[in-house]
């Protein structure tokens, strides 16, 4: 499995995911995306039709991963290094996943309306 990333330095959620490879000790590439330039806009859009990082890409898989928590999730199950960040019993998971959600949605989203 050869891990590629794609990212931009100034989202949180990319932040997110390289935190969970890095905590985890997966070895990945990571690949700036300049939203400027209209050939890695491009580029983006055709991994992810809504433009949006994080972006994952696994020379195992024939889509990418999209989604930060959604992400980490695949991680947790493909990676044996990545199993502690996501608990395997789906009860265990519940409270995980809840502050992952919260934090997305509640701190995240209105902190990212405010600083643009």
């Amino acid at each position: 499995m050869a891990y590629t990333l794609y990212y931009h330095p100034l989202s949180s959620y990319c932040w997110k995911a390289l935190i969970a490879l890095y905590e985890a000790d997966i070895p990945h590439e990571k690949r700036f995306v300049d939203l400027v330039d209209p050939t890695q806009r491009s580029a983006l859009l055709r991994l992810n039709p809504l433009g949006k990082f994080p972006v994952l890409t696994d020379s195992a898989l024939d889509e990418p991963v999209t989604e930060s928590s959604i992400l980490i999730e695949y991680l947790a199950r493909r990676e044996p290094s990545a199993a502690s960040l996501l608990p395997e019993a789906p009860l265990a998971a519940l409270p995980v996943r809840a502050r992952d959600r919260f934090f997305d949605l509640y701190v995240m989203e209105p902190m990212g309306r405010i600083v643009g």
